[in-house]
C-alpha cells in the first residue's frame, strides 16, 4: 500500500511539473501549448456619441475615419446603415422611439445611446 501512494504521489509531482524545450514549446500537466508570438494592433475607433440621451440629433465622432455606422435597438433589431467616410457625422434619431440604441461604428465599436 505504501508503494503504491509513493507511486502515485511521484506521478502527481511528474505531471505538474512544467518546463521548457527549445522555447517554442511548453509541458505542463501533460499538455502541449504552442507559444505564439503577438503583435498589437491598434483597432480602437475612441467613437463618441454627443449629447447623449439625445432628443433630435447626435453627433458621432473619432479619431479615425468612420465608414459606416448601424443602429440597433435594444433586442437588436437593425434599424439603419449609413455609409460615411469622415471623422463624424449626424445622425437623425427623431423618427425613432424612446428607448436605448446600440451605435456600431466601422463593426469594431459599440456605444450605447439612449433616445428620450
Amino acid at each position: 500500500m505504501k508503494k503504491q501512494l509513493l507511486l502515485v504521489v511521484l506521478m502527481l509531482l511528474v505531471t505538474t511539473l512544467t518546463f521548457s524545450q527549445d522555447l517554442k514549446t511548453t509541458f505542463t500537466d501533460n499538455t502541449v501549448i504552442n507559444q505564439v508570438s503577438t503583435t498589437i494592433v491598434d483597432n480602437e475607433i475612441n467613437g463618441k456619441l454627443f449629447p447623449n440621451p439625445v432628443f433630435n440629433d447626435v453627433s458621432v465622432t473619432s479619431d479615425q475615419i468612420i465608414k459606416t455606422v448601424s443602429i440597433f435597438n435594444i433586442v437588436g433589431q437593425h434599424k439603419e446603415t449609413i455609409q460615411n467616410n469622415t471623422y463624424s457625422l449626424t445622425l437623425d434619431m427623431s423618427k425613432y422611439e424612446k428607448g436605448i440604441y446600440l451605435i456600431i461604428i466601422n463593426q469594431r465599436q459599440t456605444l450605447k445611446l439612449y433616445k428620450q
